[in-house]
Formats: C-alpha cells, sequence, structure tokens
C-alpha cells in the first residue's frame, strides 16, 4: 500500500467533567487521549489514556502514581532508555496533586520529579524533588537525598532529613535545620550526655552552624564544633559546649560560663556540660583575666618553658616590699 503525508492539526476528545459523567457507556479505543478541562473545581487540566475495555469513568487519570505504574512494568533497561530520552518519567508533574501534611496542592509551572516518581514531591513554581521521600514546596526550591524538605522559596536541602523553612536557606548534612533568612546549616545531630538530642539548627537571620548539634540563633552568628550555641547578634562560638550569650562575643574550649551581659568579648572555657568554668576572659575595656599563672618569655621563644617567667601581682609585690621596707626606711629614703 502506497504510503500518504497528511498535514493536519489532531483535537482530542475534550470536556468539563461533569459533562464526561454523563458518558456512562462510552469506553475509549486504547490508547486513545481523554482530556478532561478546567472547570469551577479544578484550574489545571487532566489526561485519561483509554485501553479498549474500560469505561471513561472508570478509568484513572494521568499522576505520578499512573506513571508509577507504567515504571514497575518497564525492565531495567527500558527505564534507563525513558530516562536518557526524557530526562525522567516524572518531569511533567505540573498540575498533578499532592498532599503535604495532610493538605492537597496542585504542582506549580515547571515543577520537576526525579529519582522515586512514587514519594518525592515538587509543587513550587519551577521546584525540583530527587532522590527518594523529598520535598520541594516552594518556589525555585531543590530537595534531593532521603526525606529532606525545602519548604520556603528558594530553599536548597540535601542529605538525610534536613529540612530548609527559611526563604533562601540552605540545609544539608544528617537531620540539620535551617528556619531563618538566608541561613545555611551544615553538619549532623548529637546526643546529649543525659540523653536528649540536639538538631544542628541555623535560626539567626543569615546564621551558620557547622559540626554536631550546634544552634546559631543571633544574626549573622556563627556556631561550630560539637553542641555549641550563639545567642548573641554576630557572636561566634565553637569547641564543645561553648555558648555565645552576648553580641559580637567570641567563646571557645569547652564548656564556657555563660555571660548574657556583654560583659566580655572573648571567652575560653574550661569546663563540662554539668559543670561550666572559665580559663580565661577579656572585657571590653582590654581587663583580662586568667584562672592560672601568667608567663611571659622563654627558652624556645614558641612555648611556655623553663626559661618563661611568671607575671607577679600587685598583692605579691606589696607583699614581698612591705616584709623588706620598714617605716623606717621609707622615711630615711624620703628624707623624712
Amino acid at each position: 500500500m502506497a504510503e500518504s503525508n497528511l498535514k493536519a492539526r489532531v483535537i482530542n476528545k475534550h470536556d468539563i467533567e461533569s459533562n464526561w459523567s454523563l458518558a456512562t457507556n462510552f469506553i475509549p479505543k486504547q490508547g486513545e487521549i481523554i482530556v478532561y478541562d478546567k472547570d469551577g473545581e479544578h484550574d489545571y487540566v487532566r489526561i485519561k489514556v483509554g485501553d479498549g475495555t474500560t469505561l471513561v469513568n472508570d478509568l484513572d487519570f494521568i499522576d505520578k502514581n499512573y506513571l508509577y505504574k507504567i515504571e514497575q512494568s518497564l525492565t531495567d533497561g527500558e527505564i534507563d532508555q525513558v530516562r536518557k530520552n526524557l530526562r525522567l518519567i516524572g518531569k511533567g508533574v505540573e498540575g498533578l496533586e499532592f498532599v503535604i501534611d495532610g493538605q492537597t496542592y496542585v504542582a506549580a509551572q515547571n515543577a520537576e520529579i526525579f529519582g522515586d516518581y512514587a514519594t518525592n514531591i515538587a509543587v513550587g513554581d519551577w521546584s525540583v524533588a530527587e532522590g527518594s521521600c523529598t520535598i520541594a514546596k516552594g518556589r525555585v526550591t531543590h530537595a534531593e537525598g532521603a526525606y529532606t524538605q525545602a519548604l520556603n522559596d528558594g530553599c536548597h536541602t540535601e542529605g538525610y532529613g534536613t529540612i530548609a523553612t527559611g526563604y533562601w536557606s540552605h540545609a544539608e548534612g544528617e537531620m540539620t535545620r535551617v528556619t531563618s533568612y538566608a541561613s545555611h546549616a551544615e553538619g549532623s545531630y548529637t546526643k546529649m550526655p543525659d540523653g536528649t538530642t540536639r538538631y544542628g539548627t541555623a535560626s539567626g537571620y543569615a546564621s551558620h552552624i557547622e559540626g554536631g548539634g550546634c544552634y546559631a540563633e543571633g544574626s549573622c552568628s556563627h556556631s561550630e564544633g560539637l553542641a555549641t550555641t550563639t545567642k548573641g547578634n554576630y557572636s561566634h562560638s565553637e569547641g564543645r559546649y561553648t555558648i555565645a550569650g552576648s553580641p559580637a562575643q567570641h567563646v571557645e574550649g569547652i564548656a564556657n560560663i555563660e555571660d548574657t551581659a556583654s560583659t566580655y568579648i572573648h571567652i575560653a572555657g574550661n569546663g563540662d556540660w554539668d559543670a561550666r568554668s572559665n580559663a580565661h576572659t577579656l572585657d571590653w575595656e582590654g581587663n583580662a583575666w586568667f584562672s592560672g599563672d601568667v608567663y611571659v618569655g622563654s627558652t624556645s621563644g614558641v612555648d611556655k618553658d623553663e626559661g618563661s617567667k611568671k607575671l607577679a601581682t600587685e598583692e605579691y609585690l606589696n607583699s614581698e616590699l612591705s616584709a623588706l621596707i620598714t617605716v623606717e626606711d621609707i622615711d630615711r629614703i624620703c628624707g623624712v
């Protein structure tokens, strides 16, 4: 038979759902596309594909579950080919319905799903969800890994169980949280000696945490190490169990005594999680305090050694001088 080329525009059968419900005896042919137009209850177009035996009203809509069923029927080689040609089956999720915390959302413009099409959810404009059990809810968000959630505009989550709720924020690692604008959390959670769990959280504006179970609560603050906390704006805490409780304060070491009165610009802790103490403090006037002795100089020039000299205190000098010089000596020296 000779072949003929026809130039034509094909219009698929389409109508609103209330009219399709009247077609009680209509069985679409296998491969025939049936379009459900927008109506008062649906502001997006839905599609069914006939199988040649099922009534139109009994056919399933093409959604993520339908595509998942198709995937299950394919061989690994066929799936790989589909992914290569179509950039994954879930590319076209715009208009599909997803349920997040009991609330139904409709995937917006250019939302994409990669990886596990049955468990990933992308509903925001230009959002991408990939991996397994990820959620990209905000606009231009990206959730990847496993059980990660990018829930606000411009968020990026990766790793395992990370959550980003602040605008333009980023959470990575394991079980970290970012809850404020432009904040960044990386690292993991930690188990405290009392059995409680601290999940690394950046909650201050433009704050940053890294390490295990760190908190950054102050704006533009940075917390790093193990279970450290920054409460003051622009503060920095590092080490283990340290707390920077005042603005622009730097704390290091282990388990310092928290200063909430802005007394100190710098604190070095030498305590433990249940018995806090300080080894050194420096106040805003430049006055320093040390729990031990202070040495200067050395034989090696790099550290305290046998050539180092211990600084004497004012009280020590007064005590020594009073033992060496009598009142009569002072009168004689002064010419009295």
